[in-house]
């Protein structure tokens, strides 16, 4: 037995010996197989363990890990998007392990922590709804039974559950309105708070009340402001198309409530003066053609120019009287035709 210890101690020190007189550790890697393995953090370790400092050597390293850092970062917010929380996370790791730390892995790490917590949120909300309704229609169901037997012996009676079940799904939608509004998600805050109220007022909080009905009214204004942009590039258009159909009817919309704004009333302004300019254009073309005896051409300017200034009452006698000589002149015509 002796002779077998003493054979493990001569065997145990001769590998010692032997690791002590190597130049490396055995478990040792070169920079190069460590670039090749995009080890970057532990490349760079190596290099500044290393004396003198490979400068050239170190500041490639640097470039390679910002590379692969910038890479990963697209990498990254395309699996957040698609809602690939453990490739992610798997991501995060491998980053961390190959890399030298750098404050976008713990922005990283707090957006992909954040975006899981408000799917999670979700699916939440989307329960607690959903066993509303379940627990209306429950509801429903033992009024209904209620009332449709003469003589009924409620054996299971289980109102005092839903009601208990009722209390406890209010407060967990109100819960959940609170998260929503956290993260500015309105809409199912709305939803989820409304339905809370409806099973219980006394859970009416009017902090949340109120972060509802700011967002509403400015849901509401950013809707106005919106529809006012379009309508305005419309004007625009037509003004410059001169589609007087068109800008006609746009103005008629800007210049009434809710749009209102220092662009609208030079947009108006500049669809009035083209509307303006074009009417007295057609005029003095229709009083050349009426002068000439083409009291038809003149007519169809006229009309044309008071369409567009429904206002101007000069324009309007003068094809009203154009109008009536040319009644006389086509009633001469048919008489010297049958004659």
């Amino acid at each position: 037995m002796n002779n077998i210890q003493a054979l493990i101690m001569a065997s145990t020190l001769l590998w010692l010996t032997a690791c002590t007189s190597l130049p490396q550790p055995i478990w040792y890697q070169s920079t190069a197989q460590l670039l090749e393995q995009q080890h970057y953090k532990k490349a760079l370790q190596q290099i500044q363990s290393q004396q003198p400092i490979n400068k050239k050597q170190l500041e490639k390293v640097k470039g390679l890990a910002k590379k692969l850092r910038l890479k990963s970062s697209k990498t990254f917010q395309r699996l957040v998007t698609q809602k690939e929380w453990a490739k992610a996370k798997k991501l995060l790791r491998e980053l961390a392990f190959k890399l030298p730390h750098h404050p976008d892995f713990l922005r990283w790490e707090k957006q992909l922590n954040e975006a899981y917590q408000d799917e999670q949120r979700l699916i939440k909300t989307e329960q607690a709804l959903a066993q509303a309704q379940l627990l209306k229609v429950q509801f429903k169901q033992q009024d209904l039974t209620r009332r449709s037997h003469e003589t009924y012996v409620n054996w299971f009676n289980n109102k005092q559950q839903l009601t208990e079940k009722k209390q406890l799904l209010a407060e967990q939608l109100i819960h959940l309105s609170t998260q929503a509004i956290a993260t500015r998600d309105y809409t199912n805050a709305q939803t989820a708070y409304a339905q809370a109220i409806e099973f219980d007022q006394q859970l009416s909080q009017e902090p949340l009340h109120q972060a509802i009905n700011n967002w509403l009214t400015q849901q509401n204004h950013q809707a106005i402001k919106k529809r006012q942009a379009s309508l305005i590039r419309q004007l625009r258009n037509a003004i410059n198309k001169q589609n007087f159909k068109q800008l006609m009817l746009l103005e008629n919309i800007l210049s009434k409530a809710p749009f209102s704004g220092q662009v609208v009333i030079r947009m108006l302004k500049t669809a009035h003066a083209l509307r303006q300019e074009t009417a007295s254009s057609l005029n003095r073309q229709a009083d050349i053609a009426y002068r000439n005896g083409d009291i038809s051409q003149a007519i169809t300017l006229w009309q044309h120019a008071t369409q567009l200034t429904p206002n101007q009452h000069d324009m309007q006698r003068k094809l009203s009287r154009a109008r009536k000589v040319q009644k006389k002149l086509d009633k001469l015509t048919a008489k010297q035709t049958s004659n």
